[in-house]
Order: C-alpha cells, then structure tokens, then sequence
C-alpha cells in the first residue's frame, strides 16, 4: 500500500492559513497601526539589580510621557506674558491642555488641617522649645492682621505653624504664580513656563508627530510675531517626534535599497518576471507572520523592530534563491530538488536561528522583539519554498550569462598557487590577532540611540532652570514598614542636606518633605503641646473672643499623617511614583530624586550613601555595566556557539567541517580589525551582530560541504551573501547608532565570511 503523503495537506494548510491571516491583517490595518509603539526607552536594558527601579523609571516616564513644558523668555517680563497669550491662542485648539501645578494641592492642604500638630518645621519647633508666651502672642497678632494672604485661614493656625510648613514645601519648586501666569527666576533672567499635558487620545505615532510638528510651528509662529523672546520646549513626545520621523526615514531608505537591488538580481540572474513576483510574494509572507508574531507575543510593536526588520528581506530572499537557482536546467521533479535542497536549507535555518536567537537572549526589550521578528520570519519565508515552492512546476529557468561568476570565482580560486594560500593565510592569522589585541569597547549609554542635538540642549536648559530631578540618578530607601521607610529616608536627608551645603549636589526631592515619619511627627506635636504656646493660646482667645471649643482645638494632638491618610487625594497622584507598596511584598519603599548632581565625585560621594536598606540607582552607570557585562557574556556564548556548531557540522561532514566554521571567526576578527582601524565604535550590538554571523557565515560552508560539485549552490551562495551584504549594510546607514554599529559589522563581517568561505572551500576532485 503506497504511503500517505502529508507533502499537500500541509501545503495547502499553509496557504490557507496563509490567505485567512493576510485578509484579517487587511480587515484590522487600523488597529495593528495603533499597537506602534515609538517609545524612547525601548532601547534601554531591563534592570537586573533592582526591580524598583524598574518600577520607578516606569512610572517617571508614564508620567512623563503625556506631560511638556514651554518657557518664553525676553529682555523684560511684559514682553513674555504677551508672548505667552499669543501661543496659548494658537494652541488652543490642539489636542493639549494646561497643565496647572496646583492641581490637588487645596485638598492636600485640607487634608493636613486634621494632622497639624505633627506639622511643623525645625525651625518652629526650636522656637517652641525656647520661646515665651509674649512671643507666640505677638507672632498671633502680627498674623492676624497682615494683609498677605495664606492657604491656611488664621483662625486655623494662629501662630502661622503650618503656613510656615507648607512654605518650606513650597521651595521645592522656584516656581511663582504671576497673575494667571506662572514665572520663574533664573539667573537674572524671568521665564514665563507654561506646564502642558498631551490628551489622552493621541496614542499613535502619526498623531504624536502631528501635534509635535503643531507645537513646533506654533512656537515658530510666536517668535516671529514677538520679536526678542525666546522659547525653549522639553517633552518626551518632541523625542518621540523626532525618532519617529528619523526611523521612518531609515525603513524607507533601507526599505528601498533592499527591495531595489534584489529586483535588479533576481532580473538579472533569472531574466523572468515571474521569478520577481515568487520573491515578492515570499519576502510578503515573511512579514507578515514576522509582526503577527510580534503582536501576539508583545503588547507593542516598536518603530525601531520595524526598522530592523528591513534587512528580513536580504535573510529571506535567501531560501528563494536557493530554490531558484538550484532550477536551472535541473532535470528533478520539484519534490526530488526538495529533499536534494532539504537538509542544507534545514541545518542553514538553524544556525541562522540561533544567532537571532543569542540576540534574545539580551535584557533589552527592542533586541528580544528584533529576535523574534527575524526568527519568524525566516521561518515562514523557508516554508513557503518548502512546501508551497514544489507545487509551482513553472519555477523552472535555463542557463544565462550569470554562471560565468561561478566559472570566474573558480577560476581564480584554483589559479592560486600553494605559496600563495600560505601567504594569505599568514596575513589573515596576523589581521585576525591585531583585531583580537588591539580593539577598544564602548559601553557608553550614547551607543544606544542618539537624539537631535537642539532638542537635548533645550532640554537640559530647561530641566536646569525648573530645578527638575533626574529620573536616572536617585535612591531607593527600603524598609519593614511605612515607618521604617519614612525614618530611613528621613537619616539619608540628614546626609544629603550636608552634600547641599558643599555644592556637591542641587538639592533633592524626599516624600517625607509631604509626609514626615511619625517619630518626626510625634517630636513636632510635643513642641506644639509646649507651655509656652498653651499659654499664648489662651491669652489670644481672650483677646479676639474665640470661644472654649476654639481653644480645645488649637490644644488638641492631631492623628499623625500617614500614606493612607492622602492615597485618595488627587495630589497623592502627583506623588505616587515616589512611593512603592503592594500585597505581594510586606517591604515598603520610597524614592529619593536629586536635583545638580555635579559630575563624577558627586557620583562617587553619593554612592558611599548606600546600604543594605539604601540603594543608590545610577541608571547610565548600570546600563554602561550590563553593556559590559553582556558584550562579554556573549563572547563566551559565541565561542560556544562555534563548538557545538562545529560538533554539529563534524557529526555530519567529518574532518572537513572546520571549512564551514573556520571563515565565519575569521571574518569576526578581521572585522574587529577593520572596525579599529577606521575608528568605528565596538558596542555590545557589534557583538551581537557577530553572533548572527555565526549563523549566516556558517551557511555558505554548509551549502558547499553538502553540495561540492553543483556551481548553481555556488551562485546561490554568492547571491545570497551580496543580498544579505546589502539588507545588513545598509542597516549601517541608519540614524540610530546601535543598528549602524549592528549594520556596519555585518556588512563587513558577511562580504569577509564569502570570500573566506570560497578561499577554504575543498576543490572537487582533490584531497585537499
């Protein structure tokens, strides 16, 4: 009985599945469009140390993200508040809103009303302490008929206790209201800042470039109108903005430099149309189960994926060529060129998918969904030739002028003469050393992505005149409970207040500043309950009338102010990325931000701070030591890598299996040498991009161990290594440093791994 053959029940499985996923992505275009995700951050590592600084970040930057800010500057203040109406009218109708900076804070100060007695400054509970009666009764009626104006009504705090409080509060920020204005003071110089927020429905990536673009032309609009005022603008959505736009322009450069030189090499190798439209539509499908992966595994699709993913066109055209290549004047059936191809086009799929798949294994969120992108969709491209290809009879081509490459490569490979090789292969050896000993790492965070220079220097300008904390350098005081934390916090204050006093740092931003632990509180309500202020209390309700219930409140110890106490506040809100508590864990935790950390000996002094129960978190330091880290953990795993690939290879070619693994780590160090010469940064992404081409190298020798004989392998080869050379290259191109270093090293490493490859090839017909 003739077996069952699976070979078209999974072809047409494939198609068809093929066919419903292309007709729902087609249905649901708007909705995928909406899972884009340009986030600034997605090239950062995951933290491997502290999982609240993870948490922190996280919450700064959904903070942060909907939130911007514009300054308007002049040679005097009038000319900025004129200036600041005419942007408000031109923005008015874009989707932003004023963001007032005292949003919350009446209820917050309603709040602490009932918590008083636990509120007071340092300074007041000195004065407590030492002070007479007549004192606090002469500080009463001075309060009681200034004509300035308090949050607090007199009757309320006679003695100005809690103003006073919530006056220290107040210099956290410079900040003033100027009439319906804001205004700070900078250096002699009033900025007019108006704090902004993005509405909640600009959540795509072409609706964040064309609100950004609106501000943009608004602010341009005003400075023309207003001569002489300046305007600075700081806001994640104008990076967002600007790397959109740059990655944009980096998938259709590269996007058109692929697609326009594999349609020039399957015309010219192939000279049919019908072998275009084949490519097409396998590069089509490679796609389009690429970002159907991506979306069911991650929650968003980043820009920067997408950008990458361009070079998918080189990886999976490859198969195609295979195939295509192998048809010429081939007298098999297309299931005999099948299981003829079969094993090679198999083991070449694995090692491809273990160089993506090394790339996973990085703590960066955009290179894990890089990975799977790419794994995907070489995947899918290598079975639609495997199944789908056999059933296309048509896919059938003769001989051309484009075999002369493999005569002429041949040629010349076998003209070269024994001493010659040695000659060669000494310089490749003493290249190889010099790339090896000679190279120099950087781990620098710059090596990840870099933004518009205007933008950061307006950005760094305007966080140095807001006195704004920095998101990457700050504390994280733990503790057993609310108490601990807040006393803890409360002890590190002490040591920060004295690096204030000596310059070393700006200043800093606790949450015990909103809600002092209860041993503080606890100390402040004994210096309100001193005999002193009992007394003056009393003399002051015999002065003003005030009744005996007024008295028995002015007298009474409040409860102590707690986190709980506010949780329900829209202030807590503003307040709620500094404090960390949850279910799942009895530790309680607090962030502690710093304002002017004046480079590395502030670093270092701040460092010595830490403890088992302080953390000192210095994100461009960490992301600097995991680049390290990685970029040597992956030498390691690529070294691996090489063996067990090598092992793999022995097992199935025997001794000559170094012929398919020894070219790939040649052009690994020989593109280390060439990468030093020319003064290209070796990043960890260099790296990575060495451990791809552990894969893609390894190919070539594969397909000539298993097919030594056949000069179409040798074309298919040579073309898939110039289509991967230009997808990879042209990665080199791009605005973003780290896929230019990826690029970059793979466009040498890939050109060396070819031509090492054809060097060591064995000749057919000899022992060598």
């Amino acid at each position: 009985m003739k077996p069952f053959n699976f070979s078209k029940p999974l072809a047409a499985l494939f198609l068809s599945l093929t066919l419903g996923l292309s007709i729902w992505v087609v249905l649901n275009l708007q909705g995928i469009s909406g899972h884009l995700d340009n986030n600034v951050f997605s090239l950062l590592p995951k933290s491997e140390r502290n999982s609240l600084a993870e948490e922190f970040i996280g919450r700064v930057a959904k903070n942060g993200e909907r939130s911007l800010v514009v300054l308007l500057s002049s040679k005097n203040l009038e000319a900025s508040l004129e200036a600041e109406k005419t942007f408000r009218s031109l923005v008015k109708d874009l989707d932003v809103k004023g963001a007032s900076s005292q949003d919350g804070f009446s209820q917050y100060v309603s709040k602490l009303r009932t918590h008083k007695s636990g509120l007071v400054t340092s300074e007041d509970i000195a004065l407590l302490e030492g002070r007479s009666a007549a004192f606090w009764v002469d500080k009463s009626n001075a309060l009681a008929y200034s004509m300035g104006s308090s949050p607090i009504l007199w009757k309320d705090d006679p003695f100005g206790l809690l103003g006073d409080w919530l006056y220290k509060l107040g210099s956290i920020t410079k900040v003033r209201p100027y009439g319906d204005s804001l205004v700070v003071n900078k250096a002699g110089i009033s900025y007019v800042v108006l704090p902004m927020e993005v509405d909640a429905s600009i959540d795509s990536i072409s609706s964040q470039v064309k609100l950004a673009d609106a501000i943009n032309t608004a602010i341009g609009a005003t400075k023309v109108q207003h001569k002489g005022v300046d305007i600075l603008k700081a806001g994640v959505i104008f990076f967002a903005a600007d790397t959109s736009k740059s990655i944009e322009k980096d998938i259709s450069l590269i996007g058109c430099i692929s697609g326009l030189f594999a349609l020039l090499l399957i015309i010219f190798i192939f000279r049919s149309v019908y072998a275009v439209a084949v490519v097409f539509v396998t590069v089509s499908i490679g796609f389009l189960y690429a970002a159907l992966a991506c979306l069911l595994i991650f929650p968003k699709v980043y820009i920067l994926t997408l950008a990458f993913g361009t070079s998918l066109i080189g990886m999976s055209v490859d198969y195609c060529f295979y195939w295509l290549t192998a048809s010429i004047d081939d007298t098999k059936s297309s299931l005999e060129r099948r299981r003829y191809l079969l094993p090679g086009m198999l083991l070449a799929l694995m090692t491809t998918s273990i160089g993506y798949l090394l790339m996973a294994m990085t703590p960066f969120p955009v290179l894990s969904q890089m990975a799977v992108f790419c794994i995907a969709g070489i995947s899918a491209a290598w079975l639609t030739v495997v199944l789908i290809f056999p059933y296309m009879d048509t896919l059938r081509f003769s001989s051309n002028s484009s075999l002369s490459l493999v005569n002429y490569i041949q040629t010349r490979k076998t003209h070269l003469s024994a001493p010659v090789r040695k000659g060669v292969l000494i310089a490749l050896i003493l290249a190889s050393l010099y790339g090896i000993l000679s190279f120099q790492p950087n781990d620098n965070i710059r090596s990840l992505a870099s933004f518009d220079k205007e933008l950061i220097a307006q950005q760094m300008k305007t966080s140095e005149i807001l006195d704004m904390p920095s998101p990457s350098q700050f504390f994280i005081v733990s503790g057993s409970s609310e108490e601990e934390a807040l006393s803890r916090t409360e002890q590190l204050t002490y040591q920060l207040d004295q690096l204030v006093s000596e310059g070393v740092i700006g200043g800093y931003q606790p949450i015990t500043r909103f809600i002092p632990s209860l041993a503080r509180q606890a100390m402040a309500s004994k210096a309100y309950a001193s005999k002193p202020r009992e007394d003056a209390v009393k003399k002051i309700a015999k002065e003003f009338g005030m009744d005996s219930t007024w008295v028995q409140s002015q007298q009474q110890i409040d409860q102590p102010l707690t986190v709980g106490a506010i949780r329900d506040s829209t202030f807590y809100e503003k307040l709620s990325y500094l404090w960390f508590d949850s279910d799942s864990s009895a530790m309680k935790s607090t962030a502690v931000l710093l304002t002017g950390v004046n480079g590395a000996v502030a670093v270092g002094k701040l460092s010595h701070l830490a403890d088992k129960n302080i953390a000192w978190i210095d994100k461009p330091q960490e992301i600097s030591d995991v680049f390290a880290r990685y970029r040597t953990l992956f030498s390691y795993v690529i070294a691996i890598g090489y063996l067990l690939t090598f092992v793999a290879i022995y097992l199935k070619y025997g001794k000559n299996a170094w012929r398919a693994v020894l070219p790939p780590i040649l052009a690994t160090c020989l593109t280390l040498s060439i990468l030093t010469v020319t003064g290209e940064a070796i990043t960890l992404m260099t790296v990575i991009a060495f451990a791809l081409l552990l894969g893609v190298g390894t190919d070539y020798g594969i397909f000539l161990l298993q097919y030594p004989s056949d000069k179409r392998v040798l074309l298919s080869i040579s073309i898939a290594a110039l289509m991967t050379l230009i997808s990879f290259g042209s990665l080199s191109l791009s605005a973003v440093p780290a896929i230019h270093s990826f690029g970059i090293a793979l466009l040498f490493g890939v050109l060396l791994s070819w031509a090492l490859t054809l060097f060591f090839a064995k000749r057919v017909g000899t022992s060598e």
